[in-house]
């Protein structure tokens, strides 16, 4: 077979919406939420809690993945991510935005893709950014209106993104970017999200991935690629220790022969938006908080 050269790699090197395909890469949260109940793009009553759907418009901006043969050293607050024993298969200084597109595959430039070196690897990377964006029109079994009304009063079945920045750790706001109605506007705005924390307080994260390959990591970093500090609600943090990246890593033993292999890389989109449900009722109208961006996640594979 013909040895993988950088123009074969990259035709082959995915980006894949949808579910995503094989080992889960890096989840920059903890996936204790689970997808809502939906019947023919209807979301139903009988979602009560935080659930999980797809957006109709995801995208997410990479900076590198890589493949390691030991794993990577995990950054602290004194030292860097220390990739000595990795080699990156996509680069991209300045961050490439993708837009995931369920069901359909892009190519990343082939200016950005190295073939990895022949051998045996334990694990793979990701870097990306800590910002998601996430747009769409919800549809609900029942009529909704949002909890607060500085994020709109409309009621209806329809629910509908609006520009507006959001972040996994904030603090108590009455003016989500969304709003509801009986028909939603042609063009809709889009949620700028970003990660500034896991859990409101740590800058890591790790659970073990459903795939028992092992222990999924993710660490929110600086732009030196040190663990960067717990930031305050509604920021990224400032300074030196601002968030600027997420890295991860999972166990992800593979052989790269030489041979024609291809590598997938996907971002899952299925359950790119989060729906956060109102406690109460409004003017006798079931309510919503929010909707926001899901945990998103990288799946990768080698074969």
């Amino acid at each position: 077979m013909k040895s993988v050269t950088k123009k074969y790699i990259a035709a082959l090197i995915l980006i894949l919406g949808g579910a995503g395909v094989a080992t889960k890469l890096i989840a920059v949260a903890p996936p204790p939420m689970s997808s809502c109940t939906v019947s023919s793009g209807v979301i139903a009553d009988s979602n009560t809690d935080i659930c999980l759907v797809e957006p109709e418009n995801y995208k997410i901006t990479m900076y590198e993945v890589g493949l390691c043969k030991s794993a990577p050293g995990e950054p602290t607050t004194s030292a860097a991510v220390d990739l000595s024993n990795c080699s990156a298969i996509f680069k991209s200084a300045q961050g490439q935005e993708i837009s995931v597109v369920t069901g359909a595959a892009t190519s990343l430039p082939t200016s950005m893709i190295t073939p990895p070196p022949v051998g045996a690897y334990t694990h793979g990377y990701v870097i990306n950014s800590p910002t998601f964006k996430v747009s769409g029109v919800f549809t609900f079994e029942s009529a909704r209106t949002p909890r607060y009304a500085g994020s709109g009063t409309g009621v209806g079945t329809k629910c509908w993104t609006k520009t507006g920045t959001i972040f996994s750790y904030a603090s108590g706001r009455t003016d989500m970017p969304f709003d509801c109605g009986t028909t939603a506007p042609a063009s809709v705005g889009e949620i700028t999200a970003s990660v500034n924390s896991f859990l409101g307080t740590s800058a890591v994260s790790d659970y073990a991935s459903n795939d028992s390959v092992g222990t999924t990591k993710a660490f929110l970093v600086t732009s030196d690629s040190k663990l960067a500090s717990s930031a305050s609600a509604d920021t990224l943090g400032s300074g030196a220790t601002a968030v600027s990246k997420v890295f991860g890593i999972v166990p992800l033993p593979v052989n790269v022969s030489g041979g024609s292999q291809t590598i997938d890389i996907g971002f899952g989109k299925s359950q790119g938006a989060a729906v956060v449900p109102g406690d109460s009722l409004v003017t006798g109208v079931k309510s919503i908080y929010g909707l926001y961006s899901g945990p998103p996640s990288i799946t990768m594979q080698v074969k």
